[in-house]
């Protein structure tokens, strides 16, 4: 247990989805980083460690780099001014720059008085990209020209099948991880070594997890695959998506594919997360027309 802003907090740990899981669910978020299955998985990145200070609040903390400063993610659930107002009370007597992260609009609409006390960042990197699903799943109009294209390209030179990602074929996912690091060798990056660690960790617990995805094939051989799970009443979030570029228009089949399933399963928009900042990340996220962009904020404590 961990003493931190005058509650007692303890690392988050896949044990705790019991108690974390259905208050989540029961609370839902428009930014996907509020899953357990996300924050489960990127816990030894962020040293998530979590109070419930009350019945109905769930703080979160963390931290952005290995040993360092304290944070806290938006707490989740009612948070009454008593809540805040420790916050507040208790931060200003940290001897660093204390930071609310990963802050959705609803909060601060909800709280308004947060910015008496807090700068408010827009932190346009964390912002989520929103698509309508049936607009992934059919790739109809102008702006999707070039994605259908490539498809159809692909479908011509390679043809794949689909199948649901299940205990049985999570192997299947692993060859495909394990084929791209060998394609695609890079420098060490703390980031994308973070990323990596937390997609090993969705598929050894993807059953547990409650995570569905899309494994496709050509000629038996997996070659893509993509991981998603329900983010609120009628949103998918896509945690994960990885195909071989050595086959032409695949990260555009398994989009299309993994959009389908999840407008068969009745969900009307699809959560693609942030870009992190990333150039050509953002392009491609940008080429989809996504409907919106989530705003993420990050709240500094006033001096």
């Amino acid at each position: 247990m961990t003493s931190f802003l005058g509650w007692q907090f303890q690392p988050l740990r896949l044990s705790d989805q019991a108690v974390i899981e259905p208050f989540l669910t029961a609370h839902p978020q428009k930014l996907a980083d509020y899953t357990f299955a996300v924050l489960a998985a990127w816990q030894p990145a962020f040293a998530y460690e979590w109070s419930m200070p009350e019945p109905e609040t769930l703080v979160i903390s963390c931290t952005l780099m290995p040993g360092g400063e304290r944070h806290l993610l938006q707490p989740v659930g009612k948070c009454p001014s008593e809540i805040l107002k420790q916050i507040v009370k208790q931060s200003q007597t940290l001897s660093y720059a204390f930071h609310i992260l990963s802050v959705g609009e609803p909060c601060l609409t909800a709280h308004p008085r947060l910015e008496e006390f807090f700068k408010i960042h827009a932190i346009r990197d964390g912002d989520n990209y929103i698509y309508r699903a049936s607009d992934l799943a059919t790739l109809e109009g102008r702006a999707y020209v070039r994605k259908r294209n490539l498809v159809s390209q692909a479908a011509r030179l390679t043809p794949w099948s689909t199948e649901p990602v299940s205990p049985r074929n999570l192997t299947a996912c692993l060859d495909v991880l394990t084929q791209i690091e060998h394609d695609e060798p890079h420098e060490p990056h703390r980031l994308l070594e973070q990323e990596i660690a937390a997609l090993k960790f969705t598929l050894e617990n993807f059953a547990k997890l409650h995570q569905r995805g899309i494994l496709v094939r050509v000629a038996e051989r997996p070659v893509a695959f993509a991981l998603y799970e329900t983010l609120g009443p009628d949103t998918a979030a896509v945690h994960f998506e990885r195909a071989l570029r050595a086959y032409k228009g695949l990260y555009q089949v398994i989009n299309k594919e993994t959009a389908r399933t999840i407008v068969a399963e009745g969900l009307t928009l699809i959560n693609r997360e942030e870009d992190i900042g990333d150039e050509g990340l953002r392009k491609a996220k940008l080429s989809y027309s996504p409907i919106r962009l989530e705003p993420c904020f990050w709240l500094e404590l006033r001096r």
